[in-house]
């Protein structure tokens, strides 16, 4: 059967990075989401890169705001760099892979990360796996051109390759997972010993290196999978939980399934037996390691973003096979489906965004600079959509667009941890277990008035 040619799948990936700047053009505000906002406000608010858990690939993520800040440019501007950030830096992995490497496949399997599997989560883009995630089919791809070259003997090859595993297994320790799997069924060849040494050693230090530098989040996470891994493992025999595990899958990921199913027909159809076989290992891990934190129940963007794992696992295959034009029209009506589901999605918190607005107009015209809003007021739903960055994302929201920097946040949050006492006049409740003086503020974008919260009154 007929293959892609270069072009159409050079027509085909222009057309999906057009898509993606413009959903991040319209969707600018609301892609600062909750820990999408979170990392944003400290960027801006410092004028520098905001790091946590050791994760170094997040530098990446912040790198158009880091700059817009420290040339002082409108926070709206600045907020538009920030959505564009994540459309650049996948489009310069797929156009370096393709234009310099001439791996039409990468190309496309970097495009189809931008989308599948996605729909909640697009709204928090900073998410450290789609960075580690695309960084690492870059690398696989960079390892083929290499090879293919005769050039992967040079210290400056091992060099740049034990540079990007870096950046790799510090986004995440399911990148780590995800990278030995890539090698695995790619690269385990005799010609690729010095890429295994390399990428072992890069994890021996890692290892040493968390043994110094790992935070509480971190070892809260390490021992709940601990936990987990001791007393959730015998339900995975129960026929009852196998039928929801797999009534979840159909539900939210059924077209990661049919890419999964697609990939075990490929590798068997080639014969290669032993990657078939660590394929569908490689899927069941992730799903397990998944299963054994969060049980399926309910899609949040949380558990979306938990999910990435298996979404890129389930992709993996086009790495090595030619797409054909069955394929290509599979994988345009997955693009198609899960677009839509983005746009809605998008629609939704537009709604949200709406709301905030009626609010913060609402306070422009009232005494202060600081109000809290019950669930009645807001509504149920809305309430819930709120979470638990809606008071620095009245504050950014507000800084954006209004002439008056203000701050509401639910009543709820008030009530947290008795904030309604912590809090003094001259406080800011970021977050429900986190205030901060409002000295600490960037007064060029978040200038709040000193003052203590107050009800905001909604007609």
């Amino acid at each position: 059967m007929q293959q892609l040619s270069q072009k159409q799948i050079s027509i085909f990936c222009s057309f999906v990075f057009l898509f993606l700047f413009a959903f991040a053009f319209i969707f600018s505000f609301e892609r600062l989401n909750s820990d999408a906002g979170y990392y944003f406000f400290y960027t801006v608010n410092t004028s520098w890169f905001h790091i946590e858990h050791g994760r170094i690939v997040l530098v990446l993520a912040e790198v158009l705001t880091v700059i817009g800040s420290l040339l002082h440019l409108p926070l709206k501007l600045i907020a538009l760099l920030y959505s564009f950030n994540h459309v650049l830096f996948a489009g310069l992995l797929a156009f370096i892979c393709f234009r310099k490497f001439k791996d039409k496949n990468a190309t496309l399997l970097i495009a189809i990360l931008q989308f599948t599997g996605l729909k909640l989560s697009v709204f928090t883009p900073q998410f450290e796996l789609y960075y580690g995630l695309g960084i690492l089919v870059f690398t696989l791809s960079f390892i083929k051109f290499t090879n293919l070259t005769k050039t992967a003997n040079s210290v400056i090859y091992h060099f740049a390759i034990g540079l990007l595993l870096v950046l790799i297994f510090t986004s995440h320790p399911m990148a780590i997972y995800c990278t030995f799997v890539g090698l695995l069924l790619f690269f385990f060849k005799k010609e690729n010993r010095s890429i295994w040494i390399l990428s072992f050693g890069i994890l021996v230090f890692y290892f040493i290196w968390k043994q110094w530098t790992v935070s509480d989040y971190e070892k809260n996470k390490f021992n709940g999978f601990s936990d987990a891994l001791k007393h959730n493992v015998s339900g995975f025999f129960d026929l009852k939980f196998i039928v929801k595990c797999l009534q979840f899958l159909a539900t939210y990921y059924w077209d990661c399934l049919i890419l999964f199913v697609s990939g075990i027909y490929l590798f068997i159809k080639k014969t290669t037996y032993k990657k078939a076989v660590i394929y569908i290992l490689a899927i069941k891990g992730s799903l397990i390691i998944i299963w054994l934190m969060f049980p399926p129940e309910n899609m949040t963007r949380y558990i979306e973003q938990v999910y990435f794992p298996f979404v890129f696992l389930s992709c993996i295959w086009l790495f090595e096979f030619k797409i054909n034009r069955i394929l290509s029209v599979g994988i345009l009506c997955l693009f198609i489906f899960r677009i839509s589901g983005m746009i809605q999605c998008g629609m939704d918190n537009k709604h949200r965004t709406e709301q905030m607005e009626y609010f913060i107009e609402l306070a422009e015209t009232q005494n202060g600079s600081k109000f809290y809003v019950n669930e009645v007021k807001m509504g149920k739903v809305m309430y819930e959509k709120a979470n638990w960055s809606y008071g620095f994302e009245t504050l950014l929201y507000s800084a954006i667009y209004n002439n008056k920097a203000l701050t509401i946040t639910k009543d709820d949050d008030m009530e947290y941890n008795n904030n309604y006492i912590k809090l003094g006049p001259d406080d800011f409740l970021f977050r429900p277990f986190e205030i901060i003086p409002t000295s600490a503020l960037n007064q060029q974008y978040f200038k709040l008035e000193n003052g203590l919260y107050k009800p905001l009154i909604v007609p």
